[in-house]
């Protein structure tokens, strides 16, 4: 059981306010990331549909956002204390070398 001294301690403690409020502007940032991944997603649909073609210079974008939305899960839910972007650099791949999807 905690005591109310340690109680006390630990919500004085610097870096858990600090990695809250990371979290906060992470969360942020996965909300502006699901807006632009639906308007990807509604772009990909128009294309396919009108057009019978889909726009591959979207797929490095779209597998970058992806990579992204994977390590922002994993610092909110604390599987990892590195922070994503805007706190670190964008260091995902531009890499078109993996397999394109099947249409």
């Amino acid at each position: 059981m905690v005591t109310s001294e340690e109680l006390k301690d630990n919500l004085q403690k610097q870096d858990s306010w600090t990695r809250g409020l990371r979290i906060l502007v992470v969360w942020i940032a996965s909300q502006i990331t699901e807006l632009i991944v639906f308007g990807i997603c509604l772009l990909q649909f128009l294309s396919s549909l009108l057009l019978r073609k889909r726009f591959e210079n979207l797929d490095s974008f779209s597998r970058q956002l992806a990579e992204y939305s994977r390590d922002i899960i994993r610092f909110v839910t604390y599987t990892s204390n590195t922070a994503p972007f805007p706190f670190a650099d964008w260091s995902y791949s531009q890499d078109n070398t993996t397999k394109p999807h099947p249409e």
